[in-house]
């Protein structure tokens, strides 16, 4: 889109402020102390505007495209203060009275403006408003809140963790950001940013050999430094060991061989993925090499004709790292690293600086990566995002020796599951170990499931420790047995405790949450166990036994994740209180919750206990649940009474306004 548009603002008919947008460069002046944004979004045009102490905004079906050369596009705002509604359009050459309308739109009959030729006019728009505003907004552009740009220098810096680029987020540099109250930071991918618009920034880098770049992030992470995030990081996904041993940290916390995937943790993320572009383009007009630190730096002010000495810095700054390397972390690091060392141009036999030193051109660079990719043969994975899209999952892998009676009723059961959740605003999804293989640790995870002793059968075993699995691969989020129903869990919430793993029935996994990470570090303390540490625990008789359940509870004893009690079992809502008035007796639950049971558990002991309760004919009214009902040999009793019951709490208790919709 190729534009030179001038917006004029009028308040009454004395306050008036002309700003020049050149879309196609992004380059936006700023007169008397006007803004203006324009960006196209879903067909329509949207504006925003400043002058002063007024801020207007709004969505207009249409903006007029294709002055003739040496024409503007004139688009003006007229109305009075309290609604400024009417787009007014015109072409107007140079800065004379002459106007004319573009290609595909004609004269108004009776207005100094251009309307469509199809006969729809922009018109009024009633989401239109005016408001006073001391401050205003950044323009609409696509490009994160916190970011290194300086729009008086026209560059933007792409922040790669642990490059030593403090020299460079500290300086002058961007003091223009700063005095107008705009934080500089982040850790942002080129990608992020609004191609067009920083067209004509010039967009630069720091990067470093992989190997005190790892050892620089271990340090972080290991001296307790960086913000809250960062340290509740470091107490989920390092032990003491990983924290005193970098050789250790490498081996058993960095996949392979550890939980923690580098693409799946902004600071250890790869060089390479933060400055190309979704096609394989290199993204930058510079890259600063941190081992020609002096030499970078000075090539940076000739290319911006700015004064960079400050930013330099001794050699003896620089430091070796190869003694922190065992042969085997040597070898994982230059596995891990493998796009960065091949595109970058860094040895991974020694320290040595990147081939080409300097010189290191965008189309070179972007030939290397397309040969680097190729030749690596293992593409940059593409990590799962959190997803708490309002979705309740739960796990079903049926096993070979499932009889068909018994696969039927689990099928039912698990229909009824999704009746359930979906009639009060979920939606469902079953997890197979289909989805589990999409997690990057899955055939390592499975074996050490399998090697894990038990006396259930195995397939049944294996398949409760990865249920885990399959939540972490799918973006994290809620899981539930597919025995449990909601009762007077709020709708659509987001897993607490900021997507901390969490069990709500205790150490019973009945009903978890948490996120992509959290789901990975339950796996892998779950595949880890040191059972025979621990006979006591694990153990059935005189045999190991291992389960999901028991090593959660071990791991709620030291408070590796947070546990509530918010679930019941029907035993004990038909216990002769009425049902929507029963109350959580160890009211673990967090403040603003209701107290009431989030959701049910049919269990199988619960079920029993039922079948044993004397007054079982009198369950609820118009209940034609009794004791010979309950004896039926029939494979579909569980999820029978299941349906029933929730159906009668749902249609009772949502006359309370009890479940939420």
């Amino acid at each position: 889109m190729n534009y030179s548009d001038y917006f004029k603002y009028f308040a009454g008919v004395c306050l008036v402020v002309t700003v020049t947008l050149l879309v196609q460069s992004a380059t936006v002046n700023h007169i008397s102390g006007g803004q203006y944004r324009y960006r196209e979004e879903h067909r329509e045009s949207r504006y925003e505007a400043h002058f002063g102490n007024y801020h207007i905004q709004g969505v207009y079906p249409k903006i007029m495209e294709g002055c003739p050369p040496q024409w503007s596009l004139e688009v003006s705002l007229h109305g009075d203060d309290a609604q400024r509604t009417e787009l007014v359009q015109i072409c107007r050459y140079k800065d004379s009275s002459d106007w004319k309308c573009a290609d595909g739109w004609k004269a108004h009959q009776n207005q100094q403006k251009c309307i469509p030729k199809n006969g729809v006019e922009p018109g009024s728009n009633p989401s239109t408003n005016l408001t006073k505003n001391s401050s205003p907004n950044q323009f609409e552009v696509k490009q994160p809140k916190h970011a290194h740009i300086s729009d008086e220098h026209k560059f933007l810096f792409i922040n790669i963790p642990f490059t030593d680029q403090r020299n460079i987020e500290t300086s002058y540099l961007f003091d223009d950001r700063r005095k107008e109250g705009r934080r500089v930071g982040g850790h942002h991918k080129i990608k992020a940013f609004d191609d067009a618009f920083f067209n004509r920034y010039h967009k630069f880098a720091v990067i470093r050999h992989p190997c005190s770049r790892l050892v620089a992030t271990w340090i972080y992470f290991s001296q307790g430094l960086g913000n809250e995030m960062d340290k509740q990081w470091v107490r989920n996904n390092m032990n003491e060991k990983a924290m005193s041993s970098f050789e250790d940290f490498v081996e058993h916390v960095l996949y392979p061989g550890g939980p923690i995937h580098i693409e799946n943790n902004n600071h250890l993320q790869t060089q390479v993925g933060m400055i190309f572009n979704d096609d394989g383009k290199f993204g930058l007009n510079q890259l600063l090499v941190y081992e020609k630190w002096n030499e970078s730096v000075a090539q940076l002010g000739r290319r911006l004709n700015i004064d960079t000495s400050s930013l330099k810095k001794t050699p003896a700054e620089q430091a070796n790292c190869g003694k922190m390397y065992s042969p085997v972390t040597w070898e994982k690091m230059t596995k891990i690293y493998s796009i960065d060392l091949c595109v970058l141009g860094y040895s991974s036999e020694t320290e040595d600086l990147p081939n080409n030193g300097l010189s290191l051109a965008a189309g070179t660079l972007t030939r290397r990566f397309i040969d680097c990719s190729s030749k690596i043969k293992q593409p940059i994975p593409h990590p799962a995002k959190d997803s708490y899209d309002c979705v309740m999952h739960t796990y079903f892998q049926p096993s070979q020796d499932t009889p068909p009676y018994k696969q039927s009723e689990h099928t039912q059961t698990i229909d009824t599951w999704k009746e359930a959740w979906e009639a009060v605003g979920w939606k469902t999804r079953v997890l197979t170990e289909k989805d589990a293989e999409g997690h990057l640790q899955y055939l390592e995870l499975r074996k050490k499931y399998e090697a894990l002793p038990t006396i259930n059968s195995k397939d049944y075993e294996v398949a409760c420790y990865m249920r885990h699995v399959a939540m972490a691969a799918v973006g994290g989020g809620w899981m539930s047995d597919y025995d449990v129903l909601p009762f007077y869990m709020p709708r659509c919430l987001k897993p607490l405790h900021d997507g901390n793993f969490t069990g709500y029935q205790r150490h019973v996994p009945a009903l978890v949450s948490g996120s992509i990470t959290e789901f990975t570090r339950i796996a892998n303390l779950m595949a880890n166990v040191d059972y025979k540490a621990d006979a006591r625990r694990y153990s059935q008789g005189d045999k190991f036994h291992v389960s999901d359940m028991a090593v959660l509870e071990a791991l709620s004893k030291v408070s590796a994740y947070a546990v509530l009690d918010v679930m019941v079992s029907p035993n004990v809502l038909f216990d002769g209180t009425p049902v929507c008035s029963t109350k959580v007796r160890r009211a673990l639950i967090p403040e603003g919750f209701p107290r009431s049971p989030w959701a049910i558990h049919y269990s199988h002991s619960s079920l029993n206990q039922l079948r044993r309760k004397a007054n079982i004919s009198s369950l609820w009214p118009g209940s034609s649940w009794n004791a010979d009902k309950f004896n039926r040999k029939s494979p579909h009793i569980r999820s029978e009474f299941m349906a029933d019951s929730s159906r009668y709490i749902r249609n009772k208790c949502n006359s309370t306004n009890v479940i939420r919709p």
